[in-house]
């Protein structure tokens, strides 16, 4: 017979490595999720992955990092790594961020979590696009021929009509 150890409080060892009893996390005050964050309709994201974005302009940075499942303190560090983000400020100082703000967060978690860019390469692909953006739309649209020779038509339509009122 080998002689057993004095007990400490403990029960006895079954001879597992993990003999501990589980442990969970603390919780963090807040109240059990029900599931529905508010009871509002949605607008579904356009691409793929992202959620659906409530039904309203304007979102407090709570909202915002709520949406894009990120904490508030990564969205005011990408407002100072990205120059394209800046979420107007109401008279107390909250930022205000908008849609537009929104879907830019969410392109940037993209790059920088999905796609896994640094924030450098992920900040120079949104400029390089912006700037391609602004360019295409400061440019004239290309028309066929036809198209060319049918508003010409019309605007010389147009002309005679004027100056048949006149």
């Amino acid at each position: 017979m080998e002689p057993t150890a004095p007990s400490l409080g403990r029960p006895p060892s079954s001879g597992k490595e993990n003999d501990s009893p589980t442990r969970t996390a603390p919780s963090l005050g807040r109240p059990p999720s029900s599931g529905k964050e508010n009871d509002s309709p949605t607008r579904t994201a356009p691409s793929l992955g992202r959620p659906p974005l409530p039904d309203k302009d304007f979102f407090n940075i709570g909202e915002a990092g709520r949406i894009a499942q990120v904490p508030e303190y990564t969205l005011r560090y990408w407002e100072r790594r990205f120059g394209m983000l800046r979420p107007v400020r109401r008279e107390s100082g909250h930022r205000r961020y908008t849609r537009r703000d929104i879907e830019t967060i969410l392109r940037i978690k993209e790059l920088l979590q999905g796609r896994k860019m640094t924030a450098a390469g992920a900040r120079k692909l949104l400029l390089a696009r912006a700037a391609s953006e602004r360019k295409s739309a400061g440019q004239p649209l290309r028309l066929d021929a036809q198209a060319l020779k049918l508003l010409r038509d019309v605007r010389e339509d147009l002309r005679e009509i004027i100056a048949e009122l006149q």
